[in-house]
């Protein structure tokens, strides 16, 4: 009687010899392999789609108000204002920054992760509207900023200018 060797089987002797029958272990195996595959098909997308739920960005409709506190020039908006500025003031400490792609900044002396500070835009950027709001409120009361004069206040304009014009979101807005 022919045996069989992996998928390959011998050949007959005669023509009345047949191959032995497959074990049932053989049999329902690629059933079983062909059921597990579909599953895996038809359910592997909702299990990963619930798996990563977290990590998804959710968007939010945010409507332009005016006015708002943030317009207010005394001791409320001041407070407003300085409260956008995290501890910090928006340094990062980031370790091995080339092997995220990084370009080199402000090295951290004797770091053992080779860490170096970086400045979050979205900080810089507050802060340069600070500085500009101060400069208003100063001149409309007749007193000259602390920012005033040294060229930090052009360099504040300047630098808003081209964050806008870097990351300027084209979100059409309501007239009227």
């Amino acid at each position: 009687m022919p045996t069989m060797v992996g998928e390959y089987r011998t050949i007959p002797l005669d023509e009345n010899s047949r191959p032995p029958e497959p074990s049932w272990f053989h049999k329902y195996a690629k059933i079983a392999v062909l059921i597990a595959a579909g599953a895996v098909i038809i359910i592997g997308p909702f299990i990963l789609d619930s798996l990563l739920a977290g990590a998804k960005c959710s968007l939010k409709n945010v409507m332009f108000q005016f006015p708002t506190r943030y317009e207010d020039t005394g001791p409320v908006g001041d407070g407003l204002w300085d409260s956008l500025i995290p501890v910090g003031a928006g340094f990062i400490r980031v370790p091995y920054p080339r092997n995220s792609g990084l370009p080199p900044s402000e090295p951290i002396a004797n770091d053992t992760e080779e860490a170096e500070v970086y400045s979050l835009s979205v900080t810089h950027q507050l802060h340069c509207l600070a500085v500009l709001r101060d400069v208003i409120i100063k001149y409309e009361k007749g007193d000259k900023s602390r920012f005033a004069g040294d060229g930090h206040e052009y360099y504040c304009l300047d630098y808003i200018r081209q964050a806008i014009l870097c990351a300027g979101y084209d979100s059409r807005l309501l007239c009227g």
